[in-house]
């Protein structure tokens, strides 16, 4: 444990010992000092007291067949969340190399993925956010038997249960269509995997400059991104972790405008990087973000939202066409009314019916 990635000391390594004959849970397993880990579970935490408990013991119930290194930083929590990850630390100091920071490095614009993955000493590296959890006790296990069953598999990811800050499920987050590995255009056209199911082969994460300074925040997505130009991606269908929606998150508490920008100024970043060969299913998906930010927030009943999103990014929807444009203008501006309107003449109809039904009800009577 420490306040910079800088004083940790690396132990000997000896050469890795042959896997398990059958999964042990991690905390029971005993490997020479030294060994080398092959998984790395790196997990970043921020003030995430309420949650970080559920997030560690989802690390420690994990079956494997191979030793495991749990890796957290805490960016300078102001809540409990450090002395928490202390009290794990001092229980299993054999699978804990915590980061523990002073300064917040988030808020200054610092720096700390790339140090957090060079301290890593796993082949592989696993990620999680603090308020996230694992579900599956061999989520690692299954995921390392299939991005090893391929030599050009650089990744892989699964599925993951969405939980609402009311505590209920409310879908999933996973590729709209299945298929054992994915490429990066389909990353670009359609990117449907959550942080918490990311399990990356190390070698081939080099992070660009553009990583740190393309102005975006789902990092994540980039992640994938050069993974997936340095090959396969391959694909658990099992739910293994869970992503927790709450207003304190990174993402859920951002407004759609923000979001959609975000993700442009990434798409943009991740083009770039591979000579502008992906311009077509990045516009694609620019236009899909906006329609689906739009039909969410009328979905919602949130109109104000939806004309919000429809003049923030009218320009450029322009440019998809004109036909485009008028279909997502009558979507955030007419719609609305005609929906207020049908429900209006709803009412009415509704009321003329039961003063007609009272009126036949008082002639009989009489």
């Amino acid at each position: 444990m420490t306040d910079s990635p800088s004083t940790i000391s690396n132990p000997p390594s000896i050469s890795q010992p042959p896997r398990l004959e059958h999964p042990v849970r991690i905390t029971d397993q005993s490997w020479p000092e030294g060994t080398v880990p092959i998984v790395s579970i790196i997990c970043f935490a921020y003030n995430h007291e309420k949650f970080i408990r559920e997030a560690i013991e989802g690390f420690l119930m994990q079956e494997t067949t191979f030793p495991v290194e749990i890796i957290i930083h805490d960016d300078a929590s102001t809540d409990g969340t450090a002395d928490i990850i202390r009290e794990y630390e001092s229980k299993h100091p054999q699978i804990f190399r915590n980061m523990l920071q002073k300064e917040n490095h988030m808020s200054q614009g610092g720096d700390f993925n790339g140090p957090i993955f060079q301290h890593t000493r796993g082949e592989f590296i696993a990620l999680c956010e603090g308020d996230d959890y694992w579900i599956h006790k061999e989520k690692l296990e299954l995921q390392m038997n299939l991005i090893q069953r391929d030599i050009g598999s650089t990744f892989c990811s699964a599925k993951a249960k969405v939980l609402s800050d009311s505590g209920q499920y409310v879908g999933h987050i996973c590729p709209s269509y299945i298929k054992a590995f994915y490429n990066l255009s389909d990353v670009i056209r359609n990117y449907l995997f959550h942080t918490s199911t990311f399990l990356i082969r190390k070698k081939t994460l080099v992070f660009p400059e553009w990583f740190y300074s393309a102005g975006f925040t789902n990092g994540d997505e980039a992640i994938v991104a050069l993974c997936a130009g340095a090959g396969q991606l391959a694909y658990l269908d099992k739910v293994v972790s869970v992503y927790r929606q709450h207003q304190g998150g990174m993402w859920t508490g951002r407004s759609k405008i923000e979001a959609i920008k975000s993700g442009k100024a990434s798409l943009d970043a991740i083009n770039a990087h591979y000579m502008f060969a992906y311009t077509a299913e990045v516009r694609q998906r620019y236009i899909l973000s906006i329609k689906n930010a739009l039909n969410n927030a009328i979905n919602d009943r949130k109109y104000s939202e939806a004309r919000a999103v429809f003049n923030s990014f009218a320009f450029d929807i322009y440019t998809f066409g004109c036909n485009e444009f008028l279909r997502l203008m009558y979507r955030a501006y007419m719609y609305p009314l005609i929906l207020k309107w049908h429900r209006f003449t709803m009412l009415i109809s509704v009321r003329t019916r039961l003063r007609r039904f009272l009126s036949h009800n008082e002639i009989k009577r009489q």
